[in-house]
C-alpha cells in the first residue's frame, strides 16, 4: 500500500483538469475548482458529487483538508481538516448510530450505509448542518 507522500506526489504530477468557478465555497477552499494537482478525488457518487483531498487550499485552509464538491450546484463544503479527522468523525458517527444499513441494498445482496439526515452530505441543501451554504 502506498504511503500518503507517494499518493500526494502522484497527484501533484497529474495534469490539471478543466475546472469551474464555484458559486459557494467554505472558508479555506479556493473558488476556482480544478482537479489533478490541486484536488485528489477519493470518492464520488457516480453523478454530480465528489469527495476530495484538497492539496492547494485557499488562505486559511489546510493542505490535506477533505472537501465535498457538488458539481451541479457549484458548491464546495469543508468536511474535515484531514483524512484522519474524517475517519475519526465517521467512527464517532457510527458509534452514535448516525448510520444504518441500507435495507434496499441488502435485498440486492449489497451492503451500504445510509447516513441520518444531518450527516447526508449528498443532500447538503436539505440539512441544517450545511445551512450556511444554501441559496434559498
Amino acid at each position: 500500500m502506498a504511503d500518503i507522500d507517494t499518493v500526494i506526489d502522484h497527484a501533484r504530477s497529474a495534469p490539471e483538469r478543466d475546472g469551474f468557478a464555484l458559486r459557494f465555497a467554505d472558508a479555506g477552499i479556493r473558488q476556482d475548482f480544478t482537479q489533478g494537482k490541486s484536488r485528489l478525488e477519493i470518492g464520488n457518487d457516480g453523478a454530480r458529487c465528489r469527495l476530495c483531498v484538497d492539496l492547494d487550499p485557499a488562505p486559511g485552509g489546510r493542505p490535506g483538508q477533505v472537501i465535498f464538491v457538488d458539481d451541479e450546484n457549484e458548491t464546495a463544503l469543508l468536511l474535515a481538516g484531514s483524512v484522519g479527522e474524517l475517519m475519526n468523525q465517521f467512527a464517532d458517527d457510527l458509534a452514535a448510530g448516525r448510520y444504518t444499513l441500507n435495507e434496499e441494498a441488502l435485498e440486492d445482496g449489497e451492503e451500504s450505509l445510509v447516513p441520518d439526515e444531518e450527516r447526508d452530505v449528498v443532500n447538503w441543501h436539505q440539512t441544517s448542518t450545511w445551512r450556511h451554504a444554501r441559496r434559498d
